[in-house]
């Protein structure tokens, strides 16, 4: 199929037409989708509502990290560092790996990965690498994330990051870079470390910092899990959803159960 003609224009004006002769009611999960969403022409008539993802914080809680870390063949005394490892362009797994050669401690680490295994085959020998792969067993997870000193996200592009929130949710800080929803989201500096978007030597430092300051860890891991039970909690979301759907329902005129009789479950 050939296009004779760049409908780009055209199809633009219409979309933009539609959505300003429509009723949308749009749900974004960070502040930070939100800003993006006020800056389209096309949500210039939508009503924006700012809903963070939940999780059941009942199997996403702090415990004993020595049971899973034995269970994961994690070796004594190491420091663990857990990052999801993905050859994409907007994971920010190259800029860790660089952070990883210069960094510099006495510390003997544990590098745990999630999702895509030997990307960090050059480093085996000098840190234990232990690559998971793709992780459908939520129990397994959940030993990751227990066995898990902090958590390193530095993604250059992220709308959310729920790798981030288990993490927290679990009592880990997590390391992430600015320009994304992830400061935000882990709300740095107050419990995570953000350091500036791209910049390997201050991502180092960041680890570094980490590795080397046990009670640092354990403080912002400790605020971590206060700030997923302030506002990451699935029945939180629930409720706030809840709520939109009901003013939603009652401008159209449409009768719905009270918010009272809507049983949550999260399991």
């Amino acid at each position: 199929f050939a296009m004779n003609e760049d409908r780009t224009r055209i199809n633009f004006k219409l979309k933009r037409w539609i959505a300003n002769h429509s009723s949308f009611d749009v749900i974004v999960a960070s502040q930070w989708m939100m800003n993006m969403a006020r800056q389209s022409p096309m949500a210039s008539k939508m009503r924006l509502h700012h809903v963070p993802f939940g999780l059941d914080l009942e199997h996403y809680r702090p415990r004993s990290g020595e049971q899973a870390r034995e269970k994961l063949g994690i070796f004594k005394d190491h420091v663990v560092i857990a990052i999801r490892a993905i050859t994409s362009p907007y994971k920010g797994v190259p800029d860790f790996l660089k952070a990883l050669e210069r960094l510099e401690t006495d510390k003997p680490l544990c590098i745990l990965t999630f999702q895509e295994k030997g990307l960090l085959n050059h480093l085996i020998g000098k840190h234990q690498i232990i690559e998971m792969g793709w992780v459908s067993d939520e129990q397994t997870i959940l030993d990751a994330y227990t066995a898990a000193d902090f958590f390193v996200m530095p993604s250059t592009a992220e709308a959310f990051g729920v790798m981030a929130v288990e993490a927290m949710a679990c009592g880990k800080p997590v390391i992430v870079y600015d320009g994304t929803s992830l400061p935000e989201v882990t709300f740095a500096p107050e419990a995570g470390l953000a350091v500036p978007l791209g910049n390997v030597e201050a991502l180092c430092a960041a680890m570094k910092r980490l590795i080397d300051d046990s009670s640092e860890r354990t403080g912002r891991g400790r605020r971590s899990r206060q700030i997923a039970e302030i506002h990451y909690d699935a029945r939180l979301q629930v409720q706030r959803l809840a709520k939109i759907y009901r003013s939603v329902t009652i401008a159209s005129k449409i009768a719905l159960p009270e918010t009272s009789d809507i049983k949550v479950s999260v399991s």
